[in-house]
């Protein structure tokens, strides 16, 4: 298979952002539930290749980066992540393979006491997850500068070597969970 032709767009998306949250119970008599509910600022990112000399190409505009925001909340003993979960390697239409290797992760922003941003042009593992965001016991997003979780996220694709072919728009998928 021979490389993309130069200005030919490969699009992946719209993206299935689903969250999921684990509510906690009643710590003694004080009542801390824990939160996981998170926004995204774009749903489909969508990549035109050029040159083929890009390892950490950013999506085309306005889908790059994607702002991440709500809410998490953990317990006095719980915690808290927020995890990339990547599909299958993808078939394209003429037999290529676009591996899912070939796209990394940057979770950036001002991390605050109790969060961790732990991925930094990471790459991404084929039918499993890649963690973006950690929280510790007692973390409140409520208490953050806005109310809110406020980093970046963007998703790199390697076009060093990609196969001339047309790939479908597929699903990765955004978890966030607290206890």
């Amino acid at each position: 298979m021979s490389p993309l032709q130069p200005k030919q767009t490969l699009r992946l998306g719209p993206a299935l952002f689903a969250i999921a949250a684990l509510l906690a119970l009643p710590y003694r008599a004080q009542a801390v539930t824990a939160i996981a509910s998170i926004t995204v600022s774009s749903s489909a990112l969508t990549y035109t290749v050029v040159d083929f000399t890009q390892q950490y190409m950013t999506p085309n505009p306005p889908g790059a980066p994607i702002t991440i925001g709500g809410q998490i909340v953990t317990k006095n003993t719980g915690s808290g992540s927020i995890v990339l979960l990547s599909p299958a390697n993808i078939s394209g239409g003429g037999g290529g393979v676009l591996k899912i290797s070939y796209f990394s992760m940057t979770c950036s922003g001002t991390a605050r006491a109790g969060q961790t941003l732990v991925a930094t042009k990471t790459p991404l593992v084929a039918s499993s997850s890649v963690t973006c965001a950690t929280y510790t016991n007692n973390f409140d997003s409520s208490t953050l500068p806005g109310g809110q979780l406020n980093f970046a996220m963007t998703i790199f694709l390697d076009d060093r070597t990609l196969d001339n072919d047309a790939y479908p728009a597929t699903n990765f998928t955004l978890v966030a969970t607290a206890t």
